[in-house]
């Protein structure tokens, strides 16, 4: 199970709380939020300066895992930097992914401030839709705020 890596780990909370909220100590002001409404297990982790400490390594902020359903959510709370968030999250699969057993594989963005250049065709943005893809899954981007009922 994919969550059997994570969840002893002093990085990773699970519960099956029907809202759990997820932001970045001293940003607040940047959530992803999770509506469980069929109070899965879900289990947080903390990813960057947590699970994986190498600050050499490019990686997102948060995993989110569905224990249930086998569906992972990589969560990058980011400034404004549109493309460096798909990059971390990118390299974030590519490292964890072939140790999960994952059904679903999504990507998460929230930024802080409105600003998403012309990405569509970005080499890095088409490697990562790729990805999500291959795996049934979405990128979702959204500003200060994302809300999304888990599948």
């Amino acid at each position: 199970m994919s969550c059997e890596k994570f969840r002893n780990t002093e990085y990773c909370k699970c519960n099956r709380n029907r809202i759990i909220t997820i932001f970045e100590k001293g940003h607040p002001q940047i959530k992803y939020v999770l509506k469980n409404e069929r109070e899965n297990e879900l289990c947080v982790v903390k990813i960057d300066g947590g699970f994986i400490k190498d600050e050499q390594l490019m990686k997102c902020d948060f995993l989110a895992l569905n224990c249930n359903t086998f569906t992972l959510y990589f969560i990058e709370m980011k400034g404004s930097d549109f493309m460096q968030a798909v990059k971390q999250i990118k390299r974030t699969i590519e490292i964890l992914l072939p140790e999960i057993d994952a059904k679903i594989v999504n990507a998460r963005i929230v930024l802080s401030k409105v600003s998403v250049p012309q990405y569509e065709n970005n080499p890095e943005y088409l490697k990562l839709k790729k990805i999500i893809k291959k795996y049934n899954g979405t990128i979702l981007q959204k500003t200060r705020l994302l809300e999304e009922v888990v599948n």
